[in-house]
């Protein structure tokens, strides 16, 4: 047996969990998320584990975290989720001691105050999940992870106001992005984001219009964009409308997108629409006209230059690429 999962019922309790550990020596995938199974101890576990999972396992504290990281006999260590109420220097221990680690769930991880500039570095890491951080103090995030394609930070909205500013460096494989609900956080781009298709902004109420700016031009492939409750953006209108301009221009066909609140429209004028010439060669030719609005209440926007009426209200007619380049109300 090379594999076991239990989620959600009752297990064996320790000396019945100790007793399958022992019949187990080649288990490489341990799944107990949200299960009453209490080993115990890390210490019961197999060498060379690749997949360990103990979600909402309350016998899982801190020094038995440590302590299993720490193990010479688990540097094969794949993929590792953890329960939450964990230090993030926890998390900093699992990217220091598995070198091959693919993805790291640490949701609801707390600081106790001494990660006021927290650097993330990993060749391997595809998948990071650090949502419903508790923080109690302001705390810069930097990513540096080459092979990192899924990143979710979204935060608990009643309760913490998540990282203060994000600082993307080194992400050429990132593909979607989960920033909601982090009130203050600011975004700072390094490089580009090449594959970066899906950006989830709601209720990022700190975010500026300059920093919108610089990730869509960093991102030329972003294909969903939610931007509700994102009131700064309205504070500079024509900063806000050069950048939904320029991801308008350089977005495939298809664009979801929710609107900041009181935005009613966006469009974009002939003085600020770049010449066909000065457009890369797979945004040059003509495109179709006109502005649908899927079942989900999204716009997808069929690449022309406008869009309509906020996601909750039915889209309005069709805008003159010529005309109004915005209305805010």
């Amino acid at each position: 047996l090379t594999a076991i999962k239990i989620s959600r019922m009752d297990g064996p309790r320790p000396a019945g969990a100790r007793w399958l550990m022992r019949h187990m020596p080649a288990l490489r995938s341990l799944d107990i998320s949200w299960s009453d199974v209490d080993l115990g101890s890390f210490d019961q576990l197999p060498t060379c584990m690749e997949s360990v999972k103990v979600i909402g396992c309350g016998w899982v504290d801190e020094g038995e975290v440590l302590a299993f990281l720490r193990s010479p006999d688990q540097r094969s260590l794949v993929h590792l989720a953890l329960p939450t109420g964990l230090p993030l220097s926890a998390g900093l221990e699992a990217l220091r001691a598995l070198p091959r680690l693919r993805s790291l769930y640490l949701a609801g991880a707390y600081s106790d105050g001494g990660e006021r500039h927290l650097r993330v570095a990993h060749v391997h890491l595809e998948a990071l999940n650090l949502s419903a951080l508790l923080l109690n103090h302001p705390m810069q995030l930097e990513l540096e992870c080459p092979s990192l394609r899924d990143l979710d930070l979204r935060q608990d909205s009643f309760v913490f106001e998540g990282v203060a500013a994000l600082h993307l460096t080194t992400l050429p494989r990132l593909e979607s992005m989960d920033l909601r609900w982090n009130s203050r956080v600011r975004l700072h781009v390094a490089a580009t984001l090449p594959r970066l298709g899906e950006v989830l902004l709601e209720g990022c109420s700190a975010l500026t219009a300059a920093d919108l700016l610089t990730l869509v031009h960093a991102a030329p492939s972003i294909t969903t964009l939610e931007m509700g409750e994102c009131d700064t953006l309205r504070g500079d209108p024509d900063i806000f409308a050069l950048a939904f301009a320029h991801l308008l221009h350089t977005t495939p066909a298809q664009l979801k997108y929710t609107l900041p609140s009181g935005v009613t429209g966006v469009g974009m004028p002939a003085s600020l629409a770049p010449s066909p010439a000065a457009l890369p060669p797979q945004v040059a030719a003509p495109a179709p006209e006109g502005n649908d609005e899927d079942a989900s209440g999204e716009h997808q926007y069929a690449a022309g230059g406008y869009s309509s009426e906020p996601p909750s209200r039915a889209p309005g007619p069709a805008t003159d690429n010529v005309a109004a380049f915005h209305d805010f109300v």
